[in-house]
C-alpha cells in the first residue's frame, strides 16, 4: 500500500485538546490564519456530533472538509498524556487525525479504508504508541 497520506510525527508535548487542535491546523496551513480558524471550528464541530475515542488513550479526530485539498493522515505519539481531552474522553497518549479531501480518488479512499481496518489491530495501535511506523510493525 502507497502511503505518502500518512505522516508519521515525532512524539510532541502538547498539552490540551486545543493546542493539539492548532497543532494540527497549522500543519495543514502554516501560513493562513483563516484557513486553520476553519480546520479548527471543523475539527471541533466534528468532536461535538460523537465521541473520537476508538481505543484507550487513543483519539481519532477527522474530518472532510472543502478547506482539506490533499488527503492525509497524522499520527502522533504524545511525549505525556493529555489527562482530561473532554468530559468523555481522557489519558491520550496517541492522536491519528484524518484530514479527508471532499473529491479524493477511490484508490485513496480505498487505501484510507484499508488503513483504518489495521486501527482495529491491538498491536497496531500499541506500536503507533510507540512512535512505531506502520511497516515496522
Amino acid at each position: 500500500m502507497k502511503d505518502d497520506w500518512i505522516q508519521y510525527q515525532i512524539p510532541l508535548l502538547l498539552v490540551s485538546k486545543n493546542e493539539v487542535y492548532e497543532w494540527l491546523a497549522h500543519q495543514l496551513y502554516p501560513q493562513a490564519i483563516n484557513k486553520k480558524d476553519g480546520i479548527y471550528q471543523a475539527l471541533l464541530a466534528r468532536e461535538a456530533i460523537g465521541n473520537i475515542q476508538i481505543d484507550e488513550g487513543v483519539i481519532l479526530p477527522h474530518i472532510e472538509n472543502e478547506l482539506v485539498t490533499k488527503t492525509r493522515v497524522m499520527i502522533l505519539p504524545l511525549k505525556n498524556r493529555i489527562v482530561k481531552w473532554s468530559n468523555e474522553v481522557s489519558q491520550v497518549e496517541l492522536i491519528i487525525a484524518v484530514f479527508l479531501a471532499p473529491n479524493e480518488s477511490l484508490e485513496i479512499k480505498r487505501q484510507l479504508a484499508t488503513f483504518m481496518r489495521c486501527l482495529a489491530n491491538e498491536q497496531v495501535i500499541q506500536a503507533l504508541k510507540k512512535g512505531k511506523k506502520l511497516e515496522e510493525i
